[in-house]
């Protein structure tokens, strides 16, 4: 009897566990997705907008350097905000992501070497580092009033 009572308590344990760690990825993925802006976009969302340039971040969950661009990018949002919308594509655990950055990539001529890798107009950034801040919002200015659109042609 108190086999049973011992085997049933385990499985109930195990149940809670597994439970509880699929509830908390569930948490994760919606922290990780939260911010100014969308993390977690896809591409059914994106849209074109005159006088607006879409960035595309391609980035690492985990990533060091990626978050340092996301807290940039959301710092110039009540400054420069109406230039430019993200898309932000997390590439190390989702292989359609990965596969839609390689498509970028591609299109723009550039090697892929690291994360993040960022699109804006038809400008690419490999990395990230404070001091690409400048160019970063440079680009962003400059178009924001251009028609270009690297998605347009390769989709």
């Amino acid at each position: 009897m108190k086999n049973i009572i011992f085997i049933i308590l385990s499985i109930g344990l195990v149940a809670f566990v597994i439970i509880m760690s699929v509830l908390d990825a569930k948490h994760q993925d919606e922290l990780i997705c939260q911010g100014a802006f969308n993390r977690c976009s896809k591409v059914e969302d994106i849209t074109f907008e005159a006088e607006k340039v879409n960035i595309y971040m391609f980035w690492g969950n985990g990533c060091p350097h990626c978050k340092d661009e996301f807290t940039y990018l959301e710092s110039l949002m009540d400054e420069y905000g109406e230039l430019f919308k993200v898309y932000a594509f997390e590439v190390w655990y989702n292989k359609n992501n990965a596969k839609l950055m390689n498509k970028f990539a591609e299109g723009m001529g550039d090697p892929v070497s690291s994360v993040p890798y960022t699109v804006i107009g038809e400008k690419t950034f490999s990395g990230y580092a404070n001091t690409m801040e400048k160019e970063i919002l440079e680009a962003i200015e400059k178009y924001a009033s251009s028609d270009y659109d690297v998605y347009q042609s390769i989709k």
